[in-house]
């Protein structure tokens, strides 16, 4: 069965982004969109340029198309959430981190994007949660494990008049099922922190 000019088109366009060829790349894209304007991969892909080069308006725009024909992909959710989060639309943004979780659990910058939108809103507790879910699917992400314990950094200072109130061992114990629920905190406690950032988080 004859390969489309589509596919071919797209596929030199994958080709040259992974190769590093962005500017060529984004020309193959925008050449599949003029002949298929509804193409996920097209939209996806040339939607994460932009959201790299800065052009976050472009870059929802994009990933919403992508999402108009698949709604159920989950790094298109994420793109979008880090475009919105960037245009300094949180609440939106978040919503977004937590679609792509509710269709791809094991999604790791899924939940280490929710994580900065939760720390950036002052839900510290719950960001060292979204942060931990991170780091067990990828417990090299140095972004998550940094960001980890900005977040718990502020959960304790806010539990220091609390603390003092009821006494250190009594706090302890609280602020670390606060933080951990009923899971050990044991493995936490420890960061590697040996990979830097992915460039598609």
């Amino acid at each position: 069965m004859p390969v489309s000019p589509i596919t071919n088109l797209l596929e030199e366009a994958l080709t040259l982004h992974r190769r590093g060829a962005v500017a060529e790349a984004a020309a193959r894209y925008a050449e599949v969109l003029r002949a298929d304007p509804a193409n996920t991969d097209a939209n996806f892909y040339l939607a994460m340029i932009s959201c790299q080069h800065g052009r976050f308006d472009e870059g929802a725009a994009l990933a919403r198309k992508s999402l108009a024909s698949d709604p159920r992909h989950g790094r298109a959710h994420v793109l979008l959430g880090r475009a919105l989060n960037a245009l300094g639309q949180q609440e939106e943004a978040l919503a977004s981190f937590e679609r792509a979780i509710a269709l791809a659990p094991d999604l790791a910058q899924a939940h280490g994007n929710r994580g900065d939108v939760l720390s950036d809103l002052g839900r510290n507790a719950e960001a060292v949660d979204s942060y931990d879910r991170a780091l067990a699917l990828a417990p090299d992400s140095v972004e998550d494990w940094f960001n980890r314990g900005v977040a718990l950094s502020a959960v304790d200072r806010h539990m220091m008049p609390f603390q003092a109130s009821i006494g250190p061992s009594r706090a302890s114990l609280i602020m670390l099922k606060l933080i951990c629920g009923e899971q050990s905190c044991l493995s936490s406690s420890v960061a590697p922190a040996t990979r830097s950032k992915p460039s598609t988080k």
